[in-house]
């Protein structure tokens, strides 16, 4: 919503990422795809992945 990271981004990027996680097409969403491509560069988003997490299986 907007230029600011928002509560809109923090809903978007775990969806984003599921979906991909599991095949979804997404080329039907390229505003979508713009912004979680955009908020994946932002330290705390990338601090969050959930590969990073502790319990992130190898």
């Amino acid at each position: 919503m907007g230029d600011e990271f928002s509560l809109a981004d923090v809903c978007l990027v775990p969806q984003m990422y599921s979906a991909q996680r599991f095949a979804v097409e997404l080329k039907e969403y390229p505003l979508l795809n713009a912004i979680y491509e955009r908020v994946q560069e932002l330290p705390w988003v990338k601090d969050a992945h959930p590969a990073k997490q502790p319990d992130a299986e190898s």
